[in-house]
């Protein structure tokens, strides 16, 4: 169970995503109507839809967004392949090396990542600060 704040920041918004890359924008007009407006928050989630789809085959996103005092509480989940964002190495990345760089702006920008699998789903608690 996700914890939540008791005060006026605990507005919840939800939304379920089809994994197409053509929903992209959706993604950012959701999170901005949800009260996300931070780039690099919308950034980072864009990023962890493209890798669900790129790499995961996904075939749905969804995506719940809780203000909380500090910032933004997002938690998603994918019917994607098996991938666990927090048991990456971190790994030293070379000028004009290819790959990875999504994967370093979601672990960058996010405070606390959480993740388990459950009924052949992905699900992570992102927690971004303002």
């Amino acid at each position: 169970m996700i914890p939540r704040t008791t005060s006026q920041f605990n507005q919840v918004f939800s939304q379920t995503f089809p994994a197409q890359t053509k929903y992209l924008e959706s993604l950012a007009t959701f999170l901005q109507q949800a009260g996300v407006n931070h780039p690099q928050v919308i950034l980072a989630i864009h990023e962890f839809m493209v890798n669900a789809i790129r790499h995961g085959q996904a075939s749905f996103l969804q995506v719940k967004v809780v203000q909380t005092s500090l910032g933004w509480q997002l938690t998603t989940c994918d019917d994607g392949l098996e991938f666990d964002l927090t048991r990456l190495p971190t790994i030293e990345r070379q000028p004009f090396q290819e790959g990875g760089f999504g994967l370093q702006i979601i672990t960058k920008f996010a405070n606390r990542i959480q993740y388990w699998r459950i009924d052949q789903q992905n699900c992570y608690v992102f927690d971004f600060r303002k």
